[in-house]
């Protein structure tokens, strides 16, 4: 992750010469690829032998002979980091977030909708986001902050700006479970529909959104239980 942010957020030396965090970034990319290439290909044998019933995603994966090594490569690493590390992630923090509030937490642990849980997994979101920006290549020329940018641009929205801007949350600061809750007392919120988009939005969002909300709830709980 250090090697990420370094080249995602300091300035873009690596395009010159393989910065510190450009190695870093590199070298989990190596170590990532050979762990998951291993994985993949043990995968493999067992599809030949027709004993990979019990991984549908994968037999359908394998089964696509459209599908060339990069492509399988690609998707299998996607599932991996969107799947497995940020749900993770996003669980950790929330119980590290109910462990500092006593009173958040008795309100998670009496939950028994899962409304409020999934509410606080909402606020984990808002302030510590698994995904640190939405990014997007400018169709058409564009006015930012003043600034002219011309079409094909990539242009990144940080989460870590939205999500903690007074503008758009009270109190931003604070870990306010209640802000996501729809009951009438909290309608005159009003939070900003693009304020927070943890998953990505339109047509790109987060295919397994619902099911990673729903999974991660249902940990929360039991672990509360």
């Amino acid at each position: 992750m250090d090697g990420l942010y370094q080249t995602l957020i300091e300035p873009p030396l690596w395009k010159i010469f393989k910065t510190k965090g450009y190695k870093k970034l590199e070298s989990a990319q190596v170590t990532l690829n050979r762990l998951l290439k291993e994985i993949v290909l043990s995968m493999c044998e067992e599809h030949n032998k027709g004993s990979l019933q019990d991984q549908p995603f994968m037999e359908v994966l394998l089964s696509n002979q459209s599908l060339t090594w990069d492509d399988l490569m690609m998707l299998v690493v996607e599932v991996f980091l969107g799947g497995i590390d940020a749900t993770s992630t996003t669980v950790t923090f929330t119980l590290h977030y109910l462990s500092k509030d006593s009173t958040i937490q008795t309100k998670a642990r009496n939950d028994k909708s899962l409304q409020y849980i999934r509410a606080c997994l909402k606020e984990t979101l808002r302030l510590s986001p698994t995904a640190g920006a939405n990014s997007r290549y400018l169709a058409k020329d564009a006015l930012i902050g003043g600034y002219h940018i011309p079409a094909g641009t990539l242009v990144s929205a940080f989460s870590s700006v939205t999500c903690r801007n007074p503008e758009y949350f009270e109190s931003p600061e604070v870990y306010l479970p209640e802000r996501w809750l729809r009951t009438k007392q909290q309608r005159n919120l009003n939070l900003h529909p693009y304020a927070s988009l943890p998953f990505g939005h339109g047509p790109r969002v987060c295919p397994g959104k619902h099911l990673a909300m729903s999974e991660m709830a249902v940990l929360i709980a039991a672990i509360l239980d």
